[in-house]
């Protein structure tokens, strides 16, 4: 495909210096792609993956680029919402808008109405909302409040089969078809039932969202959800409608400092049955940023994070009752503007790894980023992970929503070696996190740094819903390949 072939309203990058630009994400992978377009509307979309139909390209659907796992970079045509970042429409508490327009752009939208975006990703200053939706994005919030799963109405999106669905409105009868014979063999499948109750409350953005099968009434709900969480390997969406809440002004924010992770988290996990809207673990790393704002322990090398932002007199009461049995050093805060100085600290905690201590000789690479497992096997992994570490003489900086069970985990690694060492470490701890019934991604979506351990995860049978989704949606294989289903290397396309 040459710059030639594809007229739009938007720009369409061909230039190979210019290209450079568009070959890396978020994430230390680069692929550079033949062509970057920048369609301005819905339209211009319908046209551009039209054009990589009919010429056999490879379609990348990309946001702002702040993917971790490395699903935004591809070698064909790049599709970049960033141009279509209008509000559509809002009624109450529903809002629609355009795939790329910015989180926190739409999120201070409804606010001055009284409501807000319930899932809250850290990267909400630059992340946009397509790309929350393709990856099944959550955050701090999600606790309470879920993913972006839970707030999504519905979709307009561009397939290369069906070319424009509205899933607010009638489905190509085919895709609606496809959808109702599938549904209906999931429902009756009595291995994947028993499969996904053993994985109720399991916090996961891995292979499609076949949980839409059994939690949503209308092969239209089920079309849209499906899309949840599959990181531009279905379709490129043009139109996003959510359903918002409404802002609760009254928090109360608690830190339990303790002297090891594992102990933190064993300790403070019976906070989750109070009903928190944010339930977050930092290790020393972050206990050292937190020591500009608030009194830290000297002893410290953990904080646990609970906040709550209903019933505050009877979280309270519940929250000391259990501190005192911990033997943590604890602090209390209700004024709104330091809760939020303290939570940036929380939100920052990446974007600090990667400014304050990346090297030219040492990095920390995005592979073993985002590891899930049921809260209650939370403190056994985080020391099975510790004694990885050690036995491979990694340091690593830990963190995550904890009272989710979800690990942000970061190993420093340096230049000399790279290669062997991330593949033994992303074996190593993959292989953990299933041992305790986990997951390979928690909210980060597939990627090319997990997806060789889907199987692993999810076994064949589940695997063959995964393959017929895919053949539905896609069967030249044309959207974002390499990304949910590959048994390829995880270094390949890795850059230090």
């Amino acid at each position: 495909m040459t710059n030639d072939s594809l007229s739009i309203k938007g720009k369409v990058i061909s230039d190979e210096k210019q290209l450079e630009r568009y070959g890396s994400d978020l994430s230390h992978y680069y692929i550079r792609p033949k062509l970057v377009a920048f369609p301005l509307d819905e339209h211009d979309v319908v046209v551009a993956v039209a054009h990589a139909v009919k010429s056999g390209t490879a379609v990348t659907p990309r946001g702002a680029g702040s993917n971790l796992s490395g699903s935004a970079v591809g070698d064909g045509l790049v599709i970049l919402t960033r141009e279509m970042d209008r509000l559509i429409n809002k009624d109450g508490s529903y809002y629609s808008c355009q795939p790329g327009m910015i989180f926190n752009n739409l999120d201070k939208i409804a606010r001055a109405d009284g409501n807000f975006i319930p899932y809250d990703p850290s990267s909400r200053a630059f992340c946009t909302i397509g790309g929350n939706v393709g990856t099944r994005a959550s955050g701090i919030r999600s606790i309470k409040y879920g993913s972006s799963d839970n707030c999504l109405e519905s979709l307009r999106f561009v397939n290369p089969v069906f070319g424009l669905v509205d899933t607010a409105r009638d489905l190509p009868q085919e895709l609606s078809l496809a959808l109702d014979d599938i549904s209906a063999r999931f429902r009756e499948d009595e291995e994947m039932l028993l499969l996904l109750e053993s994985r109720a409350g399991l916090k996961s953005s891995s292979g499609y969202n076949i949980g839409s099968f059994l939690e949503r009434k209308s092969v239209n709900q089920i079309a849209s959800h499906l899309m949840v969480g599959s990181v531009g390997t279905l379709s490129v969406f043009t139109e996003v409608r959510l359903k918002l809440r409404s802002v609760h002004n009254d928090r109360v924010l608690f830190l339990a400092f303790f002297d090891s992770l594992s102990d933190a988290v064993r300790k403070m996990l019976p906070a989750r049955s109070f009903g928190p809207s944010g339930f977050e673990l930092l290790d020393s790393f972050g206990v050292k940023n937190m020591a500009t704002l608030v009194p830290v322990p000297p002893e410290a090398k953990a904080v646990i994070m609970v906040e709550f932002d209903e019933t505050l007199n009877e979280a309270e009461s519940k929250m000391m009752t259990l501190l005192k049995g911990t033997g943590s050093k604890n602090l209390v805060f209700r004024d709104r503007a330091l809760i939020e100085k303290i939570w940036a600290v929380r939100e920052n905690n990446l974007l600090r790894i990667k400014h304050e201590l990346e090297r030219p000789e040492l990095k920390f690479l995005s592979f073993i980023d985002d590891l899930a497992v049921p809260p209650e096997r939370l403190p056994s992994l985080i020391e099975q992970l510790i004694s990885i570490f050690q036995d491979e003489g990694v340091r690593s900086i830990i963190y995550g929503h904890v009272g989710e069970g979800n690990l942000h985990v970061r190993p420093y690694i340096y230049k000399e070696g790279w290669e062997q060492i991330t593949k033994r470490l992303a074996d190593k701890c993959f292989r953990a996190v299933l041992e305790h019934n986990g997951t390979i991604t928690g909210e980060h979506g597939m990627g090319r740094n997990r997806s060789k351990y889907l199987g692993d995860e999810w076994g064949k049978k589940a695997c063959g819903y995964f393959h017929e989704i895919k053949q539905i949606f896609d069967p030249e294989g044309l959207m974002n390949p390499g990304v949910v289903f590959t048994e390829s290397d995880l270094t390949e396309h890795l850059r230090f």
